[in-house]
């Protein structure tokens, strides 16, 4: 399974952050803080088709601690990232 490790990513309570894939792809991902501090992220595979119209290809729900490394496969790719919450 391939995997793309996107690093540190900087995210923002409630607002999506979109990241490149290559090939055409992005990762969105969209952060909940949890009451414990975790971050919830729900995560989705996107490109644009012929016609300009957003498909998704596959997504996922991944929850973590701000600072921690985690993993998690999005359809037939695997993802990696360090997750910041920005100050707000």
């Amino acid at each position: 399974m391939p995997t793309k490790d996107l690093g540190e990513v900087e995210l923002t309570a409630q607002t999506q952050k979109r990241v490149s894939l290559g090939d055409g792809k992005d990762c969105v991902i969209t952060p909940t803080v949890l009451a414990d501090g975790n971050l919830q992220m729900d995560l989705s595979v996107e490109r644009k088709g012929d016609d300009g119209k957003i498909q998704r290809l596959a997504q996922s729900r991944l929850t973590a601690r701000p600072g921690q490394q985690c993993a998690i496969s999005i359809g037939d790719m695997m993802v990696s990232l360090t997750p910041r919450l920005k100050a707000q």
